[in-house]
C-alpha cells in the first residue's frame, strides 16, 4: 500500500515582497506600509506565490522568514539600499 498526503503539496516557490512606507498621510488610516498590486501579480503570474514582509521586524523573524520562502523581491525605484530600512535586513 502506498501512502499519499491527503492534499497535494504546492511546491510552486514562495517569494517574499518586502513592504514600503505609505508617503501620503490621506492613506495612513488604511495602514502604515503596503505592497502595490502590480508586483504582486507579477510575481503570482510567474506562478509564484507571494509572501508580504513587513519593515521593521525584529533580526530574528526575519531569519526565519528568509530561512522559509525562496526568493526576495525589493519594490520602489531610485531608492539607496544602504540608507533605507532595507539596510538592516543585511
Amino acid at each position: 500500500m502506498e501512502l499519499r498526503p491527503s492534499s497535494p503539496v504546492n511546491e510552486r516557490p514562495v517569494i517574499g515582497i518586502l513592504t514600503q512606507e505609505v508617503s501620503d498621510d490621506d492613506m495612513r488610516p488604511f495602514g502604515k506600509t503596503y505592497i502595490p498590486a502590480s508586483y504582486v501579480k507579477y510575481i503570482e503570474s510567474a506562478g509564484s506565490r507571494v509572501a508580504p514582509i513587513r519593515l521593521n521586524l525584529t533580526q530574528a523573524e526575519y531569519e526565519k522568514i528568509f530561512a522559509e520562502i525562496n526568493g526576495l523581491l525589493f519594490i520602489g525605484g531610485a531608492v539607496d539600499l544602504v540608507q533605507s530600512d532595507y539596510a538592516r535586513l543585511q
